[in-house]
């Protein structure tokens, strides 16, 4: 639930940035994405009764040199936001998809 915005590298190249599937394309990618959402929550099933939590984490577009410095936060604040999210109850957060600013992420 992001905005997509586009920026060229080369001519020719468009390289999308967001969270939807606008673009297409990046078919393993996308699937192995989906593959990690359900592995995480049938773990989370699975390991219940053990008091194991398994969340997945949404660090945000990271200022970054991957990013060349276009994110829109910086290192520190995404690494806090995850980590308060970590903090929190396995019952609250196990199976689920969360990001640094603590929204449970739809998926």
């Amino acid at each position: 639930v992001g905005t997509t915005t586009s920026s060229r590298r080369c001519p020719g190249e468009i390289i999308r940035h967001g969270d939807d599937n606008g673009s297409g394309r990046g078919y393993a990618y996308r699937a192995s994405k989906a593959a990690l959402n359900v592995a995480s929550v049938s773990l989370s099933i699975d390991y219940r009764d053990q008091n194991v939590a398994t969340v997945l984490l949404h660090p945000g577009w990271v200022r970054t040199r991957m990013t060349e410095g276009r994110g829109l936060i910086d290192a520190d604040e995404s690494a806090r936001g995850l980590l308060e999210v970590c903090s929190w109850p396995s019952e609250k957060i196990s199976g689920r998809w969360y990001d640094y600013k603590f929204e449970e992420v739809p998926w």
